[in-house]
Parts: C-alpha cells; sequence; structure tokens
C-alpha cells in the first residue's frame, strides 16, 4: 500500500569543512553509503542547478551475506570506512567547505551498525546520518528533479533494490506519493531460481510478475513519463551506454546478461561480482513497471540520493 509523503526530511548530517576561496560559491561535498558502493559528489550547488567538480565512487559490497546474517562483515566494514576517509580527503583538496555523509540500506536495518558508524568517525572525523526510508525517499526525489533538464511533472521514478523496488511519485514538482513493491531483487532472484547467468524466461517472468504488482499502482497514479535511478538502475546503463529502455532494448540487455560472462558484466556496468546477477532482474522490473504504465520507455537518470543532499545541504 502506498504512503502519501508528509512532512518534510530533517537535515542530514553535514560537517564544516575548513574554507578555503569564497565560501559563498566554494563547492560541497556528499557521499552516499549504500548496500554495493560508497559514492561521492563534490559540485558548486547554484540557482539554475548542480555543477559537477568531482565524481568517485568504490564497490564495497557492504550488503553481502546481510540477508543470511542480519550483520555487516567485519572486513567489508573496513573496506567502506576506509573508502569514505579517502573520500573526506579527496572533497578537501577539491575545497568542498561542507560535507554530508548519509547511509541507507543495508546500515539502517542491520544489527552492527554502529560498528560502521564509529569506524567511519575514528578514520574519517565525521559521523554518517542514517537515512530512513521516508527521508531517503524524499532526497532522492529531489536529486532526480535536479536533473535532466526537462524532466516533467507528475512523472515517476523506479529505483530497482537488493532488498526493496522503490516506486516515488510526483505533483507541483515535489514528491507526492511513495510505495516498496515486494519486488527486491534477491527475493525475485530466490523465488524465480535464477541462476548464474539467468535464464530468458525466468527474466520474462519477472517482468510479468512486476507489471501485475504495479497495475494497481498505475490505475491510482497515472503517469505518461518514468524514470530508473539508483545504483543498479545506473549500472544497466553503464552496461551499454544506453540511458533509454523500450521494449527491444530491455529484450537486447536480457539476450546480453543471459550470454555474457559475470567478469565482463562486472566490468562493464562496474560493477562488485556479487551483483552481475542481478543486471538482468534490475532490467525485468523496470521493464515490469513500464508496462503496467503503457509506457513507451523508461529513462535512466544519474541523478538522485547525492544531488538531493547537496540540494539540502544548500539550502537550496
Amino acid at each position: 500500500m502506498g504512503k502519501a509523503a508528509t512532512g518534510l526530511p530533517s537535515p542530514p548530517v553535514s560537517t564544516a569543512l575548513p574554507p578555503r576561496g569564497n565560501p559563498l560559491s566554494a563547492p560541497l561535498a556528499a557521499i552516499d553509503i549504500g548496500s554495493d558502493r560508497v559514492q561521492m559528489l563534490v559540485a558548486h550547488v547554484e540557482d539554475e542547478g548542480i555543477d559537477p567538480l568531482l565524481r568517485a565512487a568504490t564497490i564495497t559490497g557492504l550488503a553481502d551475506g546481510v540477508e543470511q546474517t542480519g550483520m555487516m562483515d567485519e572486513r567489508r566494514v573496513e573496506l567502506t570506512a576506509m573508502a569514505v576517509a579517502q573520500m573526506v580527503e579527496d572533497a578537501r583538496e577539491a575545497g568542498a567547505v561542507r560535507l554530508s555523509v548519509a547511509c541507507t540500506e543495508p546500515v539502517r536495518s542491520v544489527v552492527n551498525a554502529d560498528e560502521l558508524l564509529d569506524r567511519i568517525a575514528q578514520l574519517a572525523g565525521t559521523l554518517p546520518r542514517v537515512l530512513s526510508e521516508l527521508d531517503e525517499a524524499r532526497l532522492s526525489f529531489r536529486g532526480i528533479m535536479s536533473g535532466p533538464p526537462g524532466l516533467p511533472d507528475g512523472l515517476i521514478a523506479i529505483d530497482p533494490g537488493v532488498t526493496r523496488s522503490v516506486l516515488l511519485g510526483a505533483r507541483d514538482r515535489r514528491l507526492w506519493w511513495s510505495t516498496t513493491l515486494p519486488a527486491g531483487l534477491n527475493h525475485l532472484a530466490e523465488r524465480f531460481e535464477l541462476g548464474d547467468p539467468p535464464s530468458l524466461d525466468a527474466l520474462y517472468e519477472i517482468s510479468t510478475e512486476v507489471e501485475r504488482l504495479a497495475i494497481p499502482l498505475a490505475e491510482r497514479h497515472p503517469s505518461d513519463f518514468a524514470v530508473a535511478s539508483g545504483p543498479l538502475a545506473s549500472a544497466l546503463g553503464r552496461l551499454d551506454d544506453d540511458v533509454r529502455l523500450d521494449a527491444h532494448r530491455t529484450e537486447d540487455l536480457f539476450e546480453t546478461v543471459t550470454a555474457t560472462p559475470a567478469e565482463e558484466i562486472c566490468e562493464r556496468a562496474e560493477i562488485a561480482s556479487a551483483r552481475a546477477a542481478l543486471l538482468g532482474p534490475v532490467a525485468a522490473v523496470i521493464d515490469g513497471v513500464r508496462r503496467a504504465y503503457r509506457l513507451q520507455a523508461v529513462e535512466i537518470v544519474e541523478a538522485g540520493l547525492r544531488e538531493g543532499l547537496l540540494l539540502d545541504a544548500a539550502g537550496a
């Protein structure tokens, strides 16, 4: 059941860095600690939008094994903390005067979250904020709307995730509703017994199931434009440098992920090896939503949570 978004997100924890030059025009930095990677964006935030200066990403596989144990692996906790510390230093070198660090899944759901937060505080000198699902949705949507020019009002955004797939909807260019589909990628992989690589039949079955789940949403919240965002959607776009997913493009992607060695997929999509088998289901989830809304295509956008964190920090 979807839930209307109300109220304003509480501001993410941010750390003031030593100013360099004119602080009014100095860049800001945002670091996003997710299930698969740590990502950073350093940018100027102006009235006309976000002007990126530096992007960085480190694959950490932080969520690997979490579903089985409920805990983050100690080695991946250390790798993640070291990646954050390096990015904080890089942000300083780039002249950033304020830094926002935020965690999403799996940090908000594991029993040993404090181990990661404490280690980041020790190594990087900043304490990340663990975003609630609602805060993540609001900030991500705000970032999406700052992305490609001309995004229409009333669009929907799809974020296929390892543990959950989220749909967001807009009104007056603001987040109006959000909901979680019971279509997390790990759940789908188990339910449809996906192999590595997955079979074409299984991917089409996933698309059909997601279409069935999304039809009531399409009837309740109609839209004629959709984007896909989030780290795995972005990885899908990198797989073949194409950001527009229509029926023919999805068919091509299905054939690619079922016939290409996992090592090559990891290299092309810039993802951890444990995520290679999930790109087929990512495409299937996006395709299922596209079909439910009877859209010709869904556009993959890079903008999202980090851009939202920057806009929030700037008070824009």
